[in-house]
């Protein structure tokens, strides 16, 4: 009798003795078994080539996440997806294809508020709601894309605040409060740390 290789194993489900015979006498059926793998980056356990726990779809797979958002229930937003994305046709073809419900705008990593202001342009176009976040920036940088915040008038929660996980920040009026970004008139911007 010869051993059947270890993918013929799996797929009759050879597990014992008895079913080794079987196999042998091709008396044993192929079963229906799915074969599952462990993920090597987050350890989730899953069916098929692609973790699904892990960001399957990379940035530039622009069908899959138009796939995605139109089958999705709940609402989705493209985030990195912008990144490095400067002309503004290039711009349109990420809203056309992928047509996401959201943008999350992160202006440092975008080319500033000017490319910024063309994404929502073009964004509230194609009626995609959009929210600005912060991009780890100091609270220099924070206070700036703040300002900028406030002049588009958005009603949506913004993701801004958080400049406050630096150890050698600059110290600033700004603090977060209840959920807010706040700007607190008695104290003062403590530029200290850059005469160093």
């Amino acid at each position: 009798m010869q051993f059947p290789s270890l993918e013929t194993m799996v797929m009759y489900g050879v597990y014992t003795i008895r079913d080794l015979i079987l196999y042998s006498e091709n008396k044993l059926v192929q079963r229906n078994i799915r074969v599952l793998n462990e993920c090597e980056a987050c350890s989730f356990v899953f069916e098929g080539c692609v973790c699904n726990n892990c960001n399957s779809i990379k940035q530039g797979q622009w069908q899959e996440m138009a796939r995605l958002c139109e089958d999705t229930p709940l609402p989705i937003a493209l985030d990195e997806e912008l990144i490095g994305v400067f002309l503004e046709k290039e711009k349109l073809d990420v809203l056309t294809t992928i047509n996401p419900q959201y943008i999350i705008l992160k202006p440092s990593l975008l080319g500033g508020f000017s490319a910024s202001d063309q994404w929502i342009s073009l964004a509230e176009n194609k009626n995609i709601g959009w929210w600005i976040t912060s991009a780890l920036e100091s609270n220099i940088g924070l206070n700036a894309i703040a300002q900028y915040t406030f002049t588009k008038n958005s009603k949506l929660h913004q993701g801004l605040g958080t400049g406050s996980l630096f150890n050698n920040n600059i110290a600033s009026p700004l603090a977060v409060a209840n959920g807010n970004l706040t700007y607190n008139t008695h104290l003062e911007w403590d530029l200290n740390l850059l005469n160093h």
